[in-house]
């Protein structure tokens, strides 16, 4: 979702890294999303940093479940930012 709202905004990000810097950047520091939306962002990019380049990386269900409803409301913020650029 947050690469759709870039590519809304006509930002291309090369990198992960760099979609991860423009949606502090952008998103975060611009107060588009909180302060604790961000925290998110960063901590599940992290989480995928280490899936996909760390050996033997295991995530504990109960703590991943836990995240769902954030995720759900971060996607919805980040939507509704896309939606409202539409009008």
């Amino acid at each position: 979702m947050v690469s759709a709202y870039f590519v809304q905004q006509g930002f291309k990000a090369f990198t992960h890294a760099g979609l991860k810097s423009a949606f502090n950047k952008e998103l975060v520091q611009a107060g588009k999303v909180t302060l604790s939306e961000g925290r998110l962002f960063n901590q599940l990019f992290s989480y995928r940093q280490d899936a996909d380049y760390k050996d033997f990386v295991i995530f504990e269900e109960a703590e991943i479940v836990e995240l769902f409803p954030r995720v759900s409301s971060l996607i919805s913020m980040v939507e509704a930012l896309i939606m409202s650029d539409l009008k």
